[in-house]
């Protein structure tokens, strides 16, 4: 009787490695999940860091913030400034 029982978990766990062994992120991929080729997130030549001109980008700011001051808009009104 034991060595039936025995050879039964035997044959369960034979079934069961398969489903062990297998894993969600494999090299191929699976739905879901695209592994990353290599070298394809380290950045390419000038594209790296591109060039900032922060004179520009604190004038574009000051406008932003400030430019209502100097507007001679009047929408009520379109001919008086």
């Amino acid at each position: 009787m034991a060595s039936a029982t025995v050879a039964a978990a035997g044959r369960a766990l034979r079934r069961a490695v398969p489903l062990l062994r297998r894993s969600y992120q494999t090299e191929r991929g699976v739905y879901g999940y695209r592994p990353r080729k290599a070298g394809s997130g380290e950045p390419r030549g000038d594209r790296a860091r591109p060039s900032v001109d922060h004179g520009l980008a604190r004038l574009v700011t000051v406008y932003c913030e400030h430019g209502h001051k100097a507007a001679q808009i009047n929408p009520l009104f379109p001919g008086q400034a």
